[in-house]
């Protein structure tokens, strides 16, 4: 194959290539500005390949200087809007109103003098074509060729700058774009700057003239892969338009009347089948946007879920835990004795206040272990002092509601573990201990600690309803209230194990229960490694 041969493929190949990359940036998002101008750029791209092969199939002088033309009109086109384009890619418009306005106000000069060169056959921008290395035909300059080539070397070093300048500065997905403009842009700039020797006798061959083309194949896959979902469909219509045209041809030109007849039905068929491929496609694409769109909503509304139970666990867990301590200091004596009635509804009121408390308490945990939003300490702590704590605390409770706990832990012994041991007191402790108030009624219950093979275990051991089968498997489930534990206390979320088994399971441990069944007692357990 010979090089002009060589360039006349290319060159036809540029234009199809131009052709498909304005439709598919235009078809993809044309509301966007910066993709109108990408469009554009690429319609340059299709003048200038088109005539640059009407200068190489030229037979005269006329031809060839028409084709240089038209081929400049072309890149008046792809140098202008290709700045364009970069200054809205980067947000940066308004502040480059006047580098834009400048070249605008060249590509005008440019058009009117490549335009008056045609029509009253001036020389003020072509002068003419002569032979130029393996060319036939090759532009010589004009008197004002030079603000093209002003254009053509600053252009490209301005987008580098640009480019260069933003990259830190800009989103993930800027940077990636940014980075293929600007890889593109010096293969483009090289390529150029080849094309424009020759252009004054420098003897350089025009590798630029394929480069050119790669150069806008990398910026459309660029803006393909991250900003137009609906490639998809568009390449699907391409190729089913394509077959369809393909088929209507073979039935036009063919003199068989069976063969068209067969063609014609092929075709019919080829339009119902491409019709429904488009049609799927299509709805594809729109139920994936729907499903993006719907992830975000559910993201916005998951952070602003996040925000509330941020600003209740701060502002509203705390007033209700100290409105619990001034009932308690009341009742203690803290502010002189009370009558009698008094000192009745005021322990009602407490009792009350002390419930509903524990309910928005239980919610709120809950809440922050589906968020993610709990975080654990990791210190050691001595799970006997905690134990023995947690007990004190509920003391008052435990004596209201008949309960005889018993506790069999070493006083001379430390239980360490580690993690945080106000949540672990409050999640896990707190809420065994306040069940033994509502399911074991009048019963007697032991808490033991022992410690041996580098694990530390809470075992407590109730004489109370005990767990059914049934109820058992359900027992740590989020909601998991048994038929059983519902009858006896109707007003329970079904939490508070639920809490339990996370905090633990948090802490490196692990937590069961054991019941023979109903009315037997249950026993649970709780097993966390030794710091």
């Amino acid at each position: 194959m010979s090089a002009i041969i060589f360039y006349k493929i290319v060159y036809l190949l540029t234009a199809l290539a131009g052709f498909i990359m304005a439709i598919i940036v235009i078809h993809g998002n044309w509301k966007d500005k910066f993709s109108r101008l990408y469009a554009l750029v690429n319609i340059g791209l299709v003048i200038w390949a088109t005539g640059r092969y009407l200068m190489l199939v030229a037979t005269n002088q006329s031809e060839a200087l028409l084709g240089a033309h038209i081929l400049y009109f072309g890149s008046f086109a792809i140098y202008l809007f290709f700045l364009h384009s970069i200054i809205v890619f980067l947000n940066i418009e308004k502040h480059r109103r006047a580098i834009l306005t400048l070249f605008y106000t060249i590509a005008v000069v440019l058009v009117v003098s490549n335009s008056t060169d045609i029509i009253l056959g001036t020389k003020f921008f072509i002068a003419d074509v002569s032979a130029k290395s393996i060319f036939a035909y090759y532009e010589t300059p004009g008197q004002i060729y030079f603000l093209q080539l002003f254009s053509n070397i600053f252009i490209p070093i301005y987008a580098f700058f640009e480019l260069i300048r933003k990259y830190k500065s800009t989103s993930s997905e800027k940077q990636f774009q940014s980075k293929y403009i600007l890889a593109s842009s010096i293969i483009g700039f090289v390529g150029g700057s080849t094309i424009l020797a020759l252009v004054y006798d420098v003897p350089v061959q025009p590798i630029g003239i394929p480069l050119v083309a790669i150069q806008f194949g990398i910026i459309t896959y660029a803006i393909i892969y991250h900003r137009l979902f609906n490639l998809k469909v568009l390449l699907t219509e391409l190729l089913v338009f394509t077959l369809w045209i393909f088929i209507l041809v073979r039935t036009i030109i063919t003199e068989n009347s069976t063969e068209q007849l067969v063609n014609s039905g092929l075709l019919l068929l080829t339009i119902i089948f491409g019709l429904i491929l488009i049609r799927s496609v299509q709805n594809e694409v729109r139920q994936r946007e729907k499903i993006e769109k719907l992830a975000k909503d559910l993201a916005v509304a998951n952070k602003k879920q996040e925000d509330l139970l941020h600003i209740m666990n701060h502002d509203v867990k705390k007033p209700l835990s100290r409105d619990v301590g001034i009932f308690d200091s009341i009742l203690g004596g803290s502010y002189g004795s009370l009558p009698s009635p008094m000192k009745d509804l005021v322990e009602e009121g407490l009792k009350l206040t002390r419930a509903d408390t524990q309910k928005i308490i239980d919610f709120l945990n809950d809440a922050n272990l589906k968020t993610g939003e709990v975080k654990y300490a990791s210190v050691p702590f001595d799970l006997r002092r905690v134990v023995e704590s947690a007990v004190q605390s509920m003391k008052k409770e435990l004596m209201d509601a008949n309960v005889e706990l018993k506790t069999q832990i070493e006083n001379d012994n430390t239980y360490l573990v580690k993690g945080d041991e106000d949540k672990f007191s409050s999640h896990v402790i707190g809420n065994l201990l306040k069940n033994l108030t509502t399911y074991a009624r009048g019963k007697s219950a032991t808490l033991s600690l022992t410690d041996g093979n580098g694990r530390i275990l809470l075992k407590l051991k109730d004489t109370g309803v005990g767990i059914t089968p049934n109820d058992m498997k359900n027992l740590f489930t989020k909601g998991g209230k048994g038929e059983q534990a519902t009858q006896i206390n109707k007003e329970s979320t079904g939490e508070g194990l639920y809490d339990a088994k996370m905090t633990t399971e948090a802490h490196g441990g692990k937590i069961w229960a054991e019941s023979e069944g109903a009315g037997k007692g249950s026993i649970f357990f709780v097993e966390l490694p030794a710091s």
